[in-house]
């Protein structure tokens, strides 16, 4: 009877563990490979660019003043260059950009980091922020004693 109980357990720990393995081979297989890095512009371009070459990275930064070039085909692509403490960058994006997309205007870029003609980034998403207008009014003096 006891020889039988053994084979029971053992049968449950192969099967317990036959799932987890199978678990974890599934998580690995079906994870996002290549998550984007964050960076600032300076810092990419500081840390060499072609250590980071084909990587998929999230660039912080300032379109520059007249560098939006918008190119109409097959497919609609935006050209410009994003700053940050006067390194640039230069950036090409397919599709529409945000509606708030302007000069000078604070973005994250993600994209490839790639070298065709020059680094650039080939960008999949712009994301803008908000200009400083939806900023909130300041407090009137009846409210000013509640803060």
């Amino acid at each position: 009877m006891e020889l039988a109980q053994v084979s029971v357990r053992m049968l449950v720990k192969i099967v317990l563990t036959a799932v987890v393995v199978t678990a974890g081979g599934r998580f690995l297989a079906t994870r996002p490979r290549g998550a984007p890095s964050y960076y600032m512009v300076d810092d990419l371009v500081a840390s060499g660019l072609r250590v980071h070459a084909g990587e998929i990275v999230r660039v912080h930064g300032f379109v520059e003043a007249g560098s939006l070039e918008r190119v109409y085909g097959d497919d609609l692509v935006h050209r410009f260059r994003i700053l940050w403490h006067g390194v640039g960058l230069p950036v090409q994006v397919s599709g529409p950009l945000p509606d708030v997309f302007r000069d000078q205007s604070e973005v994250i870029v993600t994209g490839q980091l790639v070298d065709r003609d020059g680094w650039r980034i080939g960008g999949t998403a712009v994301l803008a922020r908000c200009p400083g207008k939806y900023d909130g009014a300041p407090l009137s003096p009846a409210l000013s004693e509640f803060k």
